[in-house]
C-alpha cells in the first residue's frame, strides 16, 4: 500500500510538472484554456486511476471487496448527498482563509496563472466533462473505493483519516491540499459509514461542477452580478445540506453502519482515536508526501 501511494504521487507530480512547468519551457505559456483542458483530460486518468488500478489487477483483488454500492434508498440517499455536499463547500472557508495567508508571502496558485484565457462555451464544455464528470469517477475509484476499502482493517476511523491524508497530498498545492484533506474527511465518512460509492461519487461530482460552473460564470450571467452568482453558488448548497443534515440526524441516523451494525465489515478491535493518530504520525510516508506538498508550494510563493 505504500507503494501504491508513493506511485500515485509521483504521478501526480508528474502531471502537474508537464502541465505547468513543462509548457513554460516549451514555449508553451499562452497555451488556450481548451489545450490545457485537453491535456489535463489525457494525464489525469494515468496519474489518479493508473496505480490503483495495477494494484487491484496484479493483486487480482475482488472488486467486490474494494467496491461496495449498498443500497440506501433514494431520498436517505439524497440526504446523505446534500448534506455530504454542504460540509464539503464548507470546507472552502479554511482553506480561503488559507489561502489569503499564503498570498501574503506571493503566492499564487499554478492553475490560477494558467487561467487567464477567454472562457469560452466549449471550454466549459471540456472543463465540466473533465473535472466534474471524470475525476469523481476515478478518484472515487482509487481514494475511497480502493484506499478506505484497504485501510479498513486498521479501523473504520484509520482508514477515513488516513485517506483523506493521501487524497489531499495527492493534490500537491498547498490550499487546494487542505481543501481536499477536509473534503476527503467528509467523502470517507459517507463512504465507510454507508458502502455505498456511489453517494461519494455525486457528492464529489457536484462539488466540481459547482466549482467548475462558477470559474465560468461570466458565461451564465452578467459581469455585474457575478460575485452574486459565484456567492449563490456556494452558500445555497450549502445551507440546502445543513437541512438535509439535520433531517439525517433526526430521521435517518441509523442508515450509518456502526460496530453493532450487522453490515459492519471493520476489525473486532480497531484502532483507537490515539492508536489512529500516533500511527499516522509515525509514518515515514505520510512525511514524504507533505514534503512534496511544500516542494510544490513554495516556487508558487517566489
Amino acid at each position: 500500500m505504500c507503494l501504491l501511494v508513493l506511485a500515485q504521487a509521483g504521478a501526480s507530480i508528474l502531471w502537474q510538472f508537464l502541465l505547468v512547468f513543462g509548457m513554460a519551457s516549451l514555449g508553451a505559456g499562452s497555451l488556450d484554456g481548451m489545450a490545457i483542458s485537453w491535456l489535463s483530460a489525457a494525464l489525469v486518468p494515468l496519474s489518479t486511476a493508473l496505480p490503483f488500478f495495477l494494484y487491484m489487477a496484479i493483486g487480482r483483488r475482488d472488486t467486490v471487496d474494494y467496491l461496495k454500492f449498498q443500497r440506501v434508498g433514494f431520498f436517505p440517499g439524497l440526504l446523505c448527498v446534500l448534506a455530504g455536499l454542504s460540509l464539503a463547500q464548507l470546507a472552502n472557508y479554511p482553506t480561503f482563509m488559507f489561502q489569503e495567508f499564503l498570498q501574503g508571502f506571493g503566492y499564487e496558485s499554478a492553475s490560477a496563472a494558467l487561467d487567464g484565457g477567454a472562457k469560452t462555451w466549449g471550454g466549459f464544455a471540456l472543463d465540466f466533462a473533465v473535472v466534474a464528470v471524470m475525476v469523481p469517477f476515478l478518484e472515487e475509484f482509487a481514494f475511497r473505493g480502493v484506499l478506505v476499502s484497504a485501510l479498513r482493517p486498521y479501523g473504520i476511523g484509520f482508514a477515513i483519516v488516513a485517506s483523506a491524508l493521501v487524497f489531499g497530498f495527492a493534490h500537491l498545492d498547498g490550499p487546494t491540499s487542505l481543501f481536499a484533506i477536509l473534503a476527503g474527511l467528509v467523502l470517507g465518512f459517507i463512504y465507510a459509514r454507508t458502502n455505498n460509492l456511489w453517494l461519494t461519487i455525486w457528492i464529489h461530482a457536484l462539488n466540481n461542477g459547482l466549482s467548475t460552473i462558477g470559474s465560468y460564470s461570466s458565461l451564465f450571467v452578467p459581469e455585474a452580478y457575478v460575485d452574486a452568482f459565484s456567492a449563490l453558488l456556494l452558500l445555497g448548497p450549502i445551507a440546502l445540506g445543513l437541512l438535509a443534515l439535520l433531517l439525517l440526524a433526526i430521521c435517518k441516523r441509523g442508515m450509518f453502519i456502526t460496530r453493532q451494525s450487522p453490515l459492519y465489515d471493520g476489525p473486532a478491535q480497531p484502532l483507537g482515536l490515539g492508536g489512529s493518530a500516533g500511527a499516522i504520525l509515525r509514518a515515514p510516508l505520510l512525511w514524504g508526501v507533505a514534503a512534496m506538498v511544500v516542494a510544490f508550494t513554495l516556487p508558487q510563493m517566489l
